[in-house]
């Protein structure tokens, strides 16, 4: 009889796989239930608020679908982000409201997926379970707040931790494949997000201190003498003097930022660092701190050696991005806490409090300066209690404590100083019961509760704020949202308006209706993202050039264009155009609220036939509110022409009047107009600002204004 062998590998094989399958599963839980909770979350936002950011990725997505190629308003612009593409396919649904919905969801579960690259970046140097914590923790984080709106970070924010995961494990046990895996990566990364680029930074710098801590690298340095040594030194900082006089010479903003406002990337850098150590719930930051800082120099474990390179070039490199951004920025728009730059860091941290879990010990000489560093972050960063505060989230956690726990800045500042020391008794209660599995384990435990729920917390809140936001602006906007495509039929459409000081009804106004395709102003007040323009008056008939050779307008409700009005909503208005392109009338000067600035006009181009009519001009400071603003009101009235800027100006003075106008007080003139295009300007001298004659009632509103100014034009046999 012959016994035939079965062979058992197919059976062994099998049973592997099933094992990594049931492995697989606690993490694919936790990464459905907060794809879940995010994608809830994200779809609540009802609108787009973070401009003009979102209208760009949005414009850009748009375009290459439509054309093959990425544009901002017709115009080519290099796509800047991969996610523009990824997104781009949503907005082949005509309903514009479900393309919109469709690229926050997919948002929201790119996002989340970071816990699957924040899982494998802890295994490395942590066990399962602690491990999925750090994948729990790093899909928890407030920043989640960005992945119902349409920016580039819901990609970025994974990729950074992939890259980050595939750095460590290239650095602690390098193979081809996996070192050419890093380099591909960090080349990759400007094409997910620009800031991204500094990741190469990041791989040279840890790969560097890797190579200079292996027995190679001692070995070469045990070869060196004292003078060699100093030798290198000078040519190191050799190097950084060039390399920062080859960027000055190559950067204004490098330039400025690094000569000029280094104590404000100082300033800001921290502000940063305060509010990550803040989102994050202290302990991370505090456990992470003291195992790279041991790590980088006593440790004989070559993935925990090359975990703390990695995060330690991390954090040089993305602070120093985030300081010099914030610095630059506020030279020239504003002031901001840059925590936004600073999110990529949370999966190392998270992935060091793994290990801290899995061990239960920290290097006892490197938690005090950990702790103290953590606590001057605490203390000296700027609380912002906004609501959101989009470029710092991680404050989001102390809006919540400050709108429903009525906590004040101190009792925060206690409290956030209660947690660090809450969070330092946990770590020496850990190495007390280190062991004691049992006792670690449930120690463990808890901690990994407190910092999740916190996460959850803040993430919580900030999506919160993001839908506050997106309803405050969608609730003073129009509906249906996409009037003007319905209105058209979808044919192109340009805006034309003046004196646009707050953009953000215009740019929801282009957001929702993808027919516009132009944004115009008659003063040179149009905002991006994409190019502007301020047509020429190429005759005083009103005749505009260029002529984008557009069927239809929306106009501001002080402009008016010859053409059918086909609809109209408050403060604009749909006009059908008789081509050529030709003003009927237009103010500038005015702001949305009726105040103008020192001087204002009006263009009558249209002049109906006939006798004379009568101009209407109004002037009134009944809104002041302030005593004692005597100014003088000059009006004049005359026949138009085109000056030599190719705007409207008077050209033959017909009318001219003075009156005195001080608070509480109004005044209506009747002028006689004549039967050709006219213009009437005011000129109030001295105008005032409203933040200076009353710091208390209007401290936030330094325009220069002249008073509440009216034209109207009333024609032949109208009554004025």
């Amino acid at each position: 009889m012959t016994a035939v062998a079965v062979p058992s590998e197919p059976r062994a094989e099998g049973a592997a796989l099933t094992d990594r399958l049931l492995a697989a599963v606690p993490l694919l839980l936790v990464f459905s239930w907060l794809a879940l909770l995010n994608a809830w979350q994200a779809w609540l936002v009802p609108s787009p608020w973070l401009f003009s950011d979102e209208l760009e990725n949005t414009q850009l997505a748009r375009s290459l679908i439509e054309t093959g190629e990425t544009m901002r308003r017709g115009v080519p612009y290099p796509m800047s982000s991969l996610w523009v593409a990824l997104t781009a396919p949503a907005w082949l649904l005509q309903d514009v409201e479900a393309a919109y919905g469709l690229v926050k969801f997919l948002g929201a579960i790119v996002m989340t997926a970071v816990v699957f690259p924040a899982y494998a970046l802890a295994r490395l140097i942590a066990g399962p379970w602690a491990s999925l914590f750090a994948a729990a923790a790093a899909g928890s984080v407030p920043a989640l707040m960005y992945s119902g709106l349409v920016l580039q970070e819901p990609l970025a924010y994974p990729y950074a931790t992939l890259c980050l995961f595939v750095f460590v494990r290239a650095l602690a046990r390098p193979t081809p494949r996996w070192v050419l895996g890093a380099v591909v990566l960090a080349l990759l990364a400007p094409r997910v997000r620009p800031q991204l680029g500094i990741l190469v930074a990041v791989l040279a710098l840890a790969g560097a201190f890797v190579f200079l801590t292996s027995e190679r690298g001692l070995r070469l340095r045990a070869r060196l003498s004292g003078w060699d040594k100093a030798g290198a030194a000078i040519l190191g900082i050799g190097a950084v003097i060039v390399a920062n006089e080859w960027m000055s010479h190559r950067s204004e903003p490098w330039q400025q930022t690094t000569r000029y406002w280094k104590h404000r990337m100082v300033d800001y850098g921290l502000d940063a660092a305060g509010a990550m150590t803040i989102g994050l719930g202290v302990l991370p930051v505090v456990v992470g701190l003291a195992l790279v800082g041991a790590a980088l120099w006593r440790t004989d474990d070559r993935t925990l050696r090359a975990f703390a390179a990695v995060a330690g070039a991390s954090l040089v490199t993305f602070s120093f991005y985030a300081a010099f951004k914030a610095a630059w920025l506020s030279t020239q728009v504003f002031g901001r806490i840059p925590e936004r730059n600073l999110i990529y860091l949370a999966p190392l941290f998270f992935a060091a409090t793994a290990f801290w879990l899995s061990r239960g010990r920290l290097p006892w000489l490197a938690v005090p300066p950990a702790a103290a560093v953590v606590a001057f972050l605490l203390v000296q960063t700027p609380y912002e209690l906004g609501f959101p505060y989009f470029e710092a989230p991680g404050f989001s956690i102390l809006a919540l404590a400050n709108r429903e726990l009525a906590m004040d800045v101190p009792a925060i500042r206690r409290a956030l100083l209660l947690t660090l020391a809450i969070s330092l008794l946990l770590v020496a209660l850990a190495a007390l019961v280190r062991r004691r599995p049992r006792a670690l384990h449930a120690l463990g435990a808890l901690a990994a509760i407190l910092v999740v729920a916190w996460n959850l917390a803040g993430n919580a809140t900030a999506q919160a704020g993001s839908r506050e936001q997106g309803r405050f602006l969608k609730g003073g906007y129009t509906t249906p949202v996409d009037w003007v495509d319905r209105a058209t039929g979808g044919e192109p459409a340009l805006y034309l308006g003046q004196q646009i000081e707050d953009p953000n009804q215009l740019h929801l106004l282009e957001f929702w209706n993808r027919s516009l395709q132009a944004m115009w102003s008659i003063d040179g007040t149009a905002k991006g993202p994409g190019p502007t323009l301020t047509p020429d008056l190429a005759a005083a008939s009103g005749v505009l050039h260029p002529d984008p050779g557009l069927d239809y307008a929306v106009v501001d409700h002080r402009i008016n264009v010859v053409g059918t009005v086909v609809d109209e909503r408050p403060g604009q208005r749909l006009v059908r155009i008789d081509h050529p392109l030709r003003l009927a009338h237009a103010e500038t000067g005015i702001f949305p609220d009726g105040w103008a600035q020192p001087m204002s006009g009006y263009s009558q181009y249209d002049v109906p036939a006939g006798s004379p009519g009568t101009m209407v001009v109004g002037i009134s400071r009944l809104g002041c509110g302030v005593e004692g603003l005597q100014s003088t009101a000059t009006v004049r009235l005359g026949t138009l022409t085109v000056g030599h800027d190719k705007q409207p100006a008077i050209g033959r003075v017909l009318t001219e009047r003075a009156v005195p106008i001080a608070c509480r007080e109004q005044h209506e003139l009747r002028l006689p107009a004549p039967t050709e295009p006219f213009r009437v300007e005011v000129v109030i001298d001295p105008p005032f600002v409203p933040a200076e004659v009353d710091p208390e009632r209007f401290g936030h509103d330094r325009r220069v204004l002249g008073a509440q100014v009216g034209f109207r034009f009333v024609p032949p046999g109208d009554s004025p």
